[in-house]
């Protein structure tokens, strides 16, 4: 890998870059690796599959059609804010000033 801050300093990123990736590509392995065997000694492992299949596999069941009209409710009230923003920032350029620059 080199010097990485020689690198960092002669302008190279490559071997920075390559050095990242390696440490958090290692880490990701190493730390699965580590889960799935504990997970497998301790037999808990069908009990994960679970819980993936619960977050994973989409249920309709509990979506109430008063919560999402709620919801578009409070997205056009923050929008509508932001709108009042920009109009008074607006309000502060020039007349002549182009905008389109």
């Amino acid at each position: 890998m080199g010097d990485i801050y020689g690198d960092v300093v002669a302008g190279d990123l490559t071997s920075l870059r390559c050095g990242v990736h390696f440490i958090r590509d290692r880490t990701f392995i190493r730390t699965t690796a580590v889960a799935s065997r504990r997970l497998i000694e301790t037999g808990r492992l069908l009990e994960v599959m679970d819980g993936v299949q619960y977050i994973a596999v989409v249920s309709y069941r509990g979506l109430y059609v008063q919560v999402w009209i709620d919801a578009a409710v409070q997205i056009f009230y923050s929008v509508g804010a932001g709108f009042g923003v920009h109009i008074a920032f607006a309000s502060y350029s020039k007349f002549s000033s182009n905008c389109y620059r």
